[in-house]
């Protein structure tokens, strides 16, 4: 049946099953398909009618083993899939549909407005089943759009590309289970999942859950206010999120917790990825960077960020494409810099000094690439790093007064050889005593200059032992004030 012109019901049931194309044109009222096998269809109203506008124009798809369906019609009243496998469903050019009702039906591919012009959709739409693939670009949802999965294995790619929603947009897994246990280790599974270039109503809610998805990209989204954002209960080998801005709510969390997905001699988790965001107001919780190989985060503002049982990762790459050196290590310092201030809003001091000292430590190579040896800043910065970590090791300052101290006990045992013709008359118990004379700073100087005065024989190497006493009283004054600073990391202010 070919160029066919309806202009009332067609039925093709499976008393006449149907194995051929059949091209449908204009005058649609009512269009069903039952029990149809291997079949395609292609529905357009280019012809020399125009559409009937009815109440019962509709499209009805049942019980359809194979099918590949194209169709221009501009509206369409209800396209209804109920227990089909759809090879593959195309709907382009301005169409308009009132209501799309998908129920226990397998898609491996499905593309409305392949010309990138928007489709109209006014009521709810509700995919449930095995979804193999899902493209729908440049298309308005007026109501609740959900996406009911129970994909345990094989690909499945879902993207969303220049469309609207106004209120829901569901993607998550639809088998119910008794225990939130049992639904993390029952996810189900989707290759590639896109959402690109889309804007929400004022009242939109978003939610991802209970997946397991090898590739994420969320892109240039709009949450304007009241909206919410909400991906949870998921495990992502790649995730990526670009381009945000949230004026509503979002929300991070359970991200990548069971033990096979966060382990990294189990898991091949590549890379997590925030970049060019304006965060506002989000919740993180249960999130385990840790579980990624690669953090990478740049160009972000976190506004108003609360987090809990956050696993943050120690390393925060930015993106390096025809970038300076200098320019590289400035964007890690704003990254840490932005995660600084995120722990120290949650009063999180432990992850606040971690990400503190590693904001110094960029900012030292800046410093170190742009001056001299003999910068003031340089030097100070140096000595920062390498006495205390920035605050972070009191431990590494006193080992250093033990070390220097012995180092001038050793000065001054060699003067004192060379005073007394470099006759050494060694007593252990008094050699020891005298190195401690050295550490105490509570010593008084004069004291300490006095036992050594008192076996020497030159005033020379007296005024020597004097001198080099008070270089290591500075020394030693310096290094007890890093570790203090040091000691008190915890309560002291970034």
């Amino acid at each position: 049946m070919n160029n066919e012109e309806v202009s009332s019901i067609l039925d093709l049931d499976d008393g006449n099953p149907l194995h051929e194309n059949i091209s449908i044109q204009n005058n649609i009222l009512s269009f069903h398909h039952f029990d149809c096998i291997n079949f395609s269809i292609n529905v357009t109203n280019n012809g020399t009618y125009s559409i009937v506008y009815s109440p019962e124009n509709d499209i009805c798809f049942r019980k359809i083993k194979s099918a590949n369906i194209h169709t221009s019609v501009k509206d369409i009243k209800q396209l209804e899939f109920t227990n089909c496998n759809i090879d593959a469903f195309y709907c382009d050019y301005d169409v308009g549909i009132v209501a799309i009702l998908m129920t226990l039906s397998t898609f491996n591919y499905w593309v409305m407005s392949e010309n990138f012009k928007e489709i109209k959709v006014s009521k709810p739409i509700k995919v449930s089943g095995e979804i193999k693939e899902i493209d729908i670009r440049a298309t308005h949802f007026s109501e609740n759009v959900e996406f009911n999965l129970n994909n345990k294995s094989g690909s499945c790619n879902i993207n969303f590309q220049w469309s609207h929603f106004d209120k829901k947009l569901k993607i998550r897994n639809i088998d119910n289970f008794n225990t939130n246990e049992d639904a993390q280790k029952n996810k189900a599974v989707v290759e590639q999942l896109n959402i690109i270039d889309c804007t929400c109503g004022r009242d939109a809610y978003i939610r991802i859950g209970y997946l397991s998805v090898k590739d994420f990209k969320l892109s240039n989204l709009r949450n304007p206010e009241n909206s919410e954002l909400n991906i949870g209960d998921c495990h992502f080998e790649k995730f990526q999120l670009s381009n945000f801005r949230n004026m509503g709510k979002f929300k991070l969390y359970n991200i990548n917790i069971l033990e096979n997905e966060y382990k990294t001699n189990i898991a091949n988790n590549e890379i997590f990825q925030i970049d060019n965001t304006s965060i506002g107001n989000s919740d993180f919780q249960s999130l385990y960077l840790t579980s990624f190989n690669k953090v990478v985060m740049f160009d972000n503002i976190f506004a108003n960020v609360l987090y809990s049982n956050v696993k943050w990762t120690k390393d925060i790459e930015v993106d390096e494409c025809g970038k300076s050196d200098t320019t590289i290590m400035a964007n890690k310092r704003d990254s840490y810099r932005t995660l600084k201030n995120v722990a120290l809003a949650n009063r999180d001091q432990q992850e606040a000094l971690s990400f503190y000292s590693k904001e110094m430590e960029e900012h030292k190579k800046i410093i170190d690439k742009n001056n001299k040896w003999y910068n003031i800043d340089r030097v100070m910065l140096f000595f920062n790093y390498h006495t205390n970590n920035f605050g972070l090791n009191w431990w590494r300052p006193l080992w250093l007064i033990l070390v220097i101290a012995l180092f001038f006990y050793v000065i001054f045992s060699l003067i004192l050889i060379i005073d007394n013709n470099f006759y050494l008359d060694f007593d252990i118990p008094k050699s020891i005593l005298n190195y401690f004379y050295i550490i105490n700073p509570i010593q008084n100087i004069e004291i300490v200059h006095k036992e050594y005065c008192n076996i020497l024989i030159s005033k020379l190497c007296c005024s020597l032992i004097y001198i080099l006493l008070f270089i290591f009283r500075l020394i030693e004054g310096l290094l007890l004030y890093q570790a203090v600073q040091a000691f008190r990391k915890y309560t002291r202010k970034l």
